[in-house]
């Protein structure tokens, strides 16, 4: 219980957005402001419910931020003109908002999009509830609401163009900084290792970034298509001293470093160097690959337009793609939309068979309470939720007991919708505080009604909407996820060894044919793997001890999946003999079972070296070393205790 309240009330004081705050405020006070100069409040209570569109921008290339704000536009606008069409016939309407609120947690769950998932998109829905009943309004409306979008768009277009932010820019110079530190503590293999793995995470979020720039005119700028080339210079850098330190070639010469520490201070600066690297180069062969690698650094800084043009190849993130592949029930973010589903569908069923005063604030509090993600962060979530709705009620009683005038009403709106965008990553119960004032100021607006008496049923509503969700949470799959783990780890290994086996038989197959489809469905299967132990490590009643052990493989895992990708990129031209390939092959199947089953063999495999391709061979030596809580369902007796 001291862990809980712990979690409950820790404020991470470092993530208070201030800035986003004001942009918020600002946002939502236009059309409120508007309304009351013009006596058009109810005009603008709908434009102001377009401004959430703002909520679902986050950090990213200028076209992503683009991207996110014109499709929560679109999907407010549509939201709220199903609301207005529906509200009239309760069987649709709770079907409507089913749909409102599966479909965009499904495409935030599947494509890891940051932010408050369904929750404004049930709010526009719901709200036509409480205002008049006409189905023929649900143009205006959704016009409306489109327009208070557009504030939000135009507040994006500004705000870029005036910061002139570059997150591919600064993308590829974290990459580069993480490069060099692996460079300056290549010797000190402990520190090697530690920085391996935020630097794999990095590379690939900045693939991310990259990829996410779909605008035509940014992927024909050469700048742009430059910076495409800078990180795959630097993957190919990481890759090289991966194979270094598999290999045990160390020390890393001195003049190395200095080369990655010159290229690396022209890339953050921005600028191209004055001159070429001037020093003599003179190391053992062994370092003549990452050597060549550095000085491509330089190569492509200094590369003519037209050839920058020839050599690059840009990606697209697939988003349709990934959709479409995790509808399937082997996918963990299928299963959880699934739960999702079944909980807020009893939400919604009993908030309209028992006629709530505010039927939708028990679908929206099960909502908010689900985004917690696992068991254990949902539970905080409702904790939080409970304890701050009923600060927050306390506070709206008071406001209102003042009967203040509509300026007031508004000025308080929008200081709540700040602090909101400010305090929720920080604290949510926090949050909640003024979240709830702000919800219950806006349903009474778009009511007509503002008295204290609005305030009461939130409580209610929120507290069966949170007791919904939390025992649909420990009874629907509750160790679902640390049941399936092993299973998926052993999927995993088991598409691992397909592309080995595509990409270095001997038997010569046509790797650029298939190579998109390929690359995503192992992409897809460790985002899968990775989804699941978040999951099961974060389920209530799980062994967390358990759990732990799989981390090590799943980091080994995630390396040899980092190599295959490059192999893609660069098909090897060293292929593999039948005895050497059915090596491999077998103990990608012992490491599949040793995961699955917790069959681990007596005698570790030696396996065949694997020319310039030796971290994976190392890898796969380790999995199969791999100490496992269980082994062979047993409690392994050469663990610490619990």
């Amino acid at each position: 219980m001291k862990a809980y309240l712990k979690n409950v009330t820790h404020v991470a004081v470092e993530k208070i957005d201030v800035n986003r705050g004001i942009r918020q405020g600002i946002l939502m006070l236009l059309p409120l402001l508007y309304g009351v100069l013009t006596h058009q409040i109810s005009l603008a209570l709908l434009m102001s419910i377009g401004t959430f569109a703002h909520i679902y921008v986050f950090s990213g290339t200028f076209t992503s931020r683009m991207r996110a704000v014109t499709f929560a536009t679109c999907g407010l606008v549509v939201a709220m003109m199903l609301g207005t069409l529906t509200v009239s016939y309760p069987l649709l309407f709770g079907i409507g908002l089913l749909v409102v609120a599966v479909v965009p947690h499904y495409i935030f769950t599947t494509l890891h999009i940051p932010g408050p998932s369904a929750t404004f998109f049930i709010i526009a829905y719901s709200l036509s509830s409480v205002m008049p009943q006409q189905p023929d309004a649900f143009l205006y409306r959704g016009l409306m609401v489109g327009i208070g979008g557009l504030l939000g768009i135009a507040l994006v277009f500004i705000e870029s163009k005036l910061k002139g932010e570059q997150p591919e820019q600064a993308a590829v110079q974290q990459d580069f900084e993480h490069v060099y530190q692996l460079v300056q503590h290549f010797n000190d293999q402990v520190r090697f290792n530690e920085l391996t793995k935020s630097a794999v995470n990095g590379l690939m979020m900045s693939s991310d970034i990259l990829s996410t720039t779909r605008s035509t005119l940014q992927k024909k700028s050469v700048g742009y298509q430059r910076l495409i080339l800078l990180h795959g210079v630097a993957e190919g850098i990481y890759s090289e001293l991966l194979e270094l330190n598999a290999k045990g070639h160390r020390p890393l010469p001195p003049v190395v470093v200095e080369m990655m520490e010159y290229v690396t201070s022209s890339i953050v600066k921005g600028v191209k160097p004055n001159e070429p690297w001037r020093q003599r180069i003179d190391v053992p062969p062994q370092y003549d690959a990452l050597v060549q690698l550095i000085f491509k650094v330089e190569e492509v800084l200094q590369m003519p337009a037209d050839q920058v043009k020839r050599q690059t190849h840009v990606t697209s993130p697939q988003y349709m793609a990934r959709l479409k592949y995790n509808l399937t029930p082997e996918s963990m973010n299928f299963i959880a939309t699934l739960k999702y589903t079944v909980i807020i569908g009893c939400a919604i069923v009993i908030a309209l068979v028992f006629d709530f005063e505010r039927a939708y604030w028990i679908p929206l509090s099960a909502h908010t309470i689900l985004l917690g993600g696992t068991t254990v962060a949902s539970i905080e979530r409702a904790g939080a939720r409970w304890v701050g709705t009923l600060i927050g009620i306390g506070i709206s009683v008071i406001v209102l007991l003042f009967e203040p005038s509509l300026l007031v009403v508004v000025l308080v709106m929008c200081i709540c919708s700040a602090l909101t965008e400010m305090l929720i990553a920080a604290n949510y119960a926090l949050a909640i505080c003024v979240i709830t004032v702000q919800v219950i100021l806006l349903g009474g607006l778009a009511q007509g009604h503002l008295t204290s008496m609005i305030a009461l049923p939130r409580f209610l509503d929120t507290t069966v909407g949170i007791l919904i969700a939390v025992i649909g949470i420990l009874l629907i799959g509750q160790r679902l996820a640390s049941k399936r783990l092993p299973e998926m780890m052993g999927n995993v290994v088991r598409i691992e060894s397909q592309m080995f086996h595509y990409l270095f038989s001997d038997v010569g197959y046509t790797i650029s044919k298939t190579a998109q489809h390929d690359v995503l469905r192992m992409k897809l299967q460790i985002d899968n793997m990775e989804t699941m132990y978040r999951h099961a490590y974060g389920e209530w009643s799980s062994n967390r001890k358990r759990t732990q052990y799989y981390y090590p493989a799943m980091f080994l895992l995630r390396q040899i999946h980092f190599k295959l990708l490059q192999c893609f990129q660069v098909p090897p031209k060293d292929k593999l003999n039948s005895e050497t390939m059915g090596a491999y092959l077998l103990v990608y199947e012992n490491i599949a079972k040793h995961l699955e089953y917790g069959m681990s063999q007596e005698d570790v495999v030696m396996l065949p070296t694997l020319q310039n391709y030796a971290q994976i061979r190392r890898a796969m030596m380790q999995l199969q070393e791999i100490a496992l809580y269980d082994k062979g369902n047993q409690r392994n007796p050469h663990l610490l205790a619990d």
